[in-house]
């Protein structure tokens, strides 16, 4: 059966233009309709290890709208895998826990392959011609993630600091991979629990849809714990947290933003400063902090890395070092939250 689907815009926030996406559709990040698409949807019986495919010519299309301002990276998205890094996925894929892999094979239409995004990774949803969502996809950046996982997960954070007085750029280090398994299919596992994670925040409903024009949600223990005495939303105010005020750091975060034709906002120094006192927030990285849906992706994914995987995550800058930890005040409510969502999968 061939059927015919819009792509929209970024899905959930997407990982790396949510500040951008929300300021400039109003906070509902998912109203874009632009493409159509087709897709035999019977792809859907396979094993996901098995819908792994290169990026489709429209879906190039799509995130280079404009091909002709710089034809060099329209084609350089389209170089296909090589039969190597299509192992290198299927493997990552392979090493998640069959609970987490069950129930986004049901909406999770396939990871698209391509490369020089300037980013990771990202996912889109998927609607028909009635507005209603029919499936997820995810698109991965092989260009970024074909590297070691402890130098893709340094690289990613230093994307969010620019040098400064005391520390440099290159000072800053991530350790998500002890050595004997300090390999890129670590670092692809790695974003696809992150990728999941915002599959699974919209299959659960553990998010409001903020994607839906012109309204405004009362959040409520009830209807979204994850969301209470961290994340809230106004019409006047958009989606912000209750940390702001502690948290002024925040409103500044960025990461990839050389993919938007931008630099960072903060220096290293500020980063120093962040992770002392990251403790007492309910985010488990400064990247977690961008937005309630970095906030869940990126915690659910630093859970099942350390507390379910037993893999390290450790961020040093110079003499100073980071790691999550799940029995603080800032992180406990997050890990009985994603502890109850583990046992329910």
């Amino acid at each position: 059966m061939l059927t015919v689907l819009f792509l929209s815009s970024i899905l959930l926030g997407a990982c790396s233009h949510f500040k951008e996406m929300k300021e400039g559709l109003n906070f509902h990040p998912m109203v874009l309709k632009e493409k159509f698409w087709e897709f035999e949807i019977e792809q859907m019986i396979e094993p996901l290890e098995k819908r792994v495919w290169n990026a489709p010519e429209e879906l190039v299309r799509f995130l280079t709208p404009h091909p002709h301002e710089n034809p060099d990276s329209f084609v350089k998205l389209q170089v296909p895998m090589t039969n190597e890094e299509k192992k290198l996925v299927q493997e990552a894929i392979g090493y998640i826990p069959k609970k987490i892999i069950h129930p986004i094979e049901k909406t999770l239409l396939g990871i698209f392959v391509l490369r020089g995004l300037g980013y990771s990774g990202i996912t889109y949803n998927l609607f028909d011609q009635f507005g209603e969502t029919r499936f997820l996809i995810l698109v991965m950046d092989l260009e970024s993630l074909n590297q070691p996982a402890n130098e893709w997960a340094t690289w990613r954070e230093r994307t969010g600091f620019k040098s400064g007085l005391k520390f440099k750029n290159n000072q800053i280090e991530v350790r998500i991979s002890k050595k004997t398994g300090n390999t890129p299919i670590q670092a692809i596992q790695y974003l696809l629990l992150h990728e999941f994670g915002h599959v699974l925040a919209y299959q659960r409903g553990d998010l409001p849809p903020w994607w839906e024009s012109g309204r405004e949600f009362v959040i409520s223990e009830k209807d979204y714990p994850f969301l209470r005495e961290v994340w809230s939303d106004s019409l006047i105010r958009g989606i912000y947290s209750s940390w702001d005020d502690t948290s002024p750091w925040r409103s500044e975060i960025q990461f990839y933003p050389l993919a938007l034709n931008q630099i960072p906002r903060l220096t290293v120094d500020h980063a120093v400063e962040i992770y002392k006192n990251l403790g007492n927030t309910p985010w488990s990285n400064a990247y977690s902090s961008q937005s309630p849906f970095e906030d869940y992706a990126e915690n659910f994914a630093i859970f099942v890395h350390q507390e379910i995987l037993k893999q390290p995550y450790q961020i040093s800058i110079g003499d100073f070092q980071y790691s999550p930890d799940w029995n603080s005040k800032g992180l406990s409510k997050r890990k009985k939250f994603f502890m109850e969502l583990w046992k329910s999968l």
